[in-house]
């Protein structure tokens, strides 16, 4: 068992492990700039680098791939291991281990915002302000319910929940705090409401004008 356990740390902690990795993030960050002529620049970030496994498709040719996720985990795992806890003792080696050091906090702290942050933004004109953010890419129904002490109770409903309400299928949501039921469909993912002109046709939902 500890020489099965010896192969393993020396296969996580050699320089060939980390020259591989190195090579499939060239190779990720390539191909996902390549991707970008077709998808936005969520769907690629998504697909190329926020996965642990990706489908890539060259032609008829479906080729698996890492995902840039699992190759950063890997690649930090071999940093600590080979760079870090191999590393010998000596005074020409406290650049070398400054170096390491630095680049396993970045990637760990790349991975917890990944995990464990939200992102958006807030438009304020001068002398206003605000306790809340839009978020980028994240959207929400909320039902608001006027209280008799004059404020407002809001009933949020997430994007998974009526995410899959595209074009003529509906998704009818319900709350035991709301009276009624929710029926959605035509979601459309990035856009802005904007009026019809009356000299053209749309290939979008129109309600109301």
């Amino acid at each position: 068992m500890r020489a099965i356990g010896t192969r393993i740390f020396d296969a996580l902690s050699s320089i060939g492990l980390c020259i591989v990795l190195l090579i499939f993030l060239g190779l990720l960050t390539w191909l996902g700039t390549l991707e970008q002529v077709h998808s936005g620049l969520y769907d690629v970030q998504k697909k190329y680098f926020e996965s642990f496994i990706l489908i890539h498709r060259a032609g008829p040719l479906a080729i698996p791939l890492p995902g840039a996720n699992l190759v950063l985990c890997l690649l930090f795992v071999n940093i600590v291991l080979g760079g870090i806890i191999r590393l010998r003792k000596g005074s020409t080696t406290a650049g070398i281990l400054v170096a390491h050091l630095g680049i396993a906090f970045l990637l760990f702290s790349g991975f917890v915002k990944l995990y464990h942050s939200e992102d958006g933004h807030v438009t304020l004109f001068e002398d206003q302000s605000s306790d809340t953010f839009q978020s980028y890419y994240r959207w929400e129904i909320a039902i608001t319910e006027e209280q008799p002490d004059g404020r407002y109770k809001e009933y949020l409903i997430p994007q998974e929940d009526f995410l899959d309400a595209r074009g003529a299928r509906r998704i009818t949501l319900s709350a035991a705090d709301i009276p009624f039921d929710l029926e959605v469909s035509g979601f459309v993912e990035n856009c802005q409401p904007l009026p019809k002109g009356p000299m053209f046709e749309v290939d979008v939902p129109v309600v109301d004008g």
